[in-house]
């Protein structure tokens, strides 16, 4: 059947294809601008110590997200919060609880750079974790789609999915999402040099509960699986009880989170220490 809607669409303007499409996308996603949910995660790494071994933690936690810039993902255990990754309109945290010295590291997105993200641990820019929730919009004025492998939205080898390519923060955001229902079910982001830095795979979609309404919304992957290729780690982020609904603001106040959190801990500015770093790089 895939296969019918393609060779329909190949008759039809390309220009007109690409930007339909888009905007069937973004009105699948319009009521995923916030999502709640518990979550447990499997988070595994290369063991230092062994060359072909893989260490295995296992959290509880819960996300929020509300687009464009809120992010929230804590990591507890027995109740006890141990990480908190987030972002809000200025900018981005991670809190460390589990070492002896608490620690919270930040920068702000308006200086946010590929250098200063290796700083933070992650490859990506740091909003460029929600492109992995399969929850944002695709850009109405992508480039048509080609009858063949070419252009910002095609048609993958085996004529089942579609692929949006379309630019992200840093590099390029590649989309693999079914034609019908349109639900992503792989997300690529790819940097500067065109390598894959993540990859999101979503299974399991089940619609989300929008308060409010009295019919279920779009469905939410309750699993999504994001692998690293440059460095080997993967996490696993199981989904339940989604919901669209106010979310706290606490949730997304640094200052507050370090004051509860962190508590005389280390606090580092990453946009600081790139510039102490630039100017003395044997710091």
């Amino acid at each position: 059947f895939p296969r019918v809607i393609r060779d329909l669409g190949q008759r039809l303007g390309a220009s007109a294809r690409a930007e339909v499409v888009a905007a069937q996308f973004n009105d699948r996603v319009e009521l995923l601008n916030r999502l709640w949910a518990r979550v447990t995660i499997v988070v595994e790494h290369p063991d230092p110590e062994d060359d072909n071994g893989m260490l295995r933690d296992q959290a509880e936690g819960h996300l929020q997200a509300e687009r464009p810039d809120r992010f929230a993902l804590t990591v507890t255990k027995l109740g006890d919060m141990y990480f908190y990754l987030g972002s809000n309109e200025e900018r981005y945290w991670w809190i460390d609880r589990l070492s002896d010295d608490h620690l919270a590291l930040f920068g702000r997105h308006a200086e946010a750079t590929p250098e200063r993200a290796e700083l933070f641990g992650i490859p990506i820019h740091p909003l460029d974790l929600m492109d992995l929730l399969g929850i944002t919009p695709l850009p109405l004025d992508a480039a048509p789609i080609g009858p063949s492998l070419e252009g910002d939205i095609q048609w993958n080898e085996s004529g089942t999915s579609l692929v949006a390519e379309v630019p992200a923060r840093w590099g390029v955001r590649r989309v693999t999402f079914d034609p019908l229902s349109m639900e992503p079910e792989r997300v690529e982001m790819l940097n500067t040099r065109d390598e894959v830095s993540l990859v999101s795979t979503l299974t399991r979609y089940d619609p989300i509960r929008v308060r409010g309404r009295g019919v279920p919304g779009p469905g939410v992957p309750e699993r999504v699986e994001i692998e690293s290729p440059i460095t080997g780690v993967r996490v696993t982020i199981d989904l339940f009880d989604a919901e669209n609904r106010e979310l706290s603001e606490r949730a997304f106040d640094f200052d507050a989170l370090v004051r509860a959190y962190v508590r005389g801990g280390e606090v580092i500015d990453l946009d600081e220490r790139a510039r102490e770093l630039a100017s003395d790089p044997e710091r």
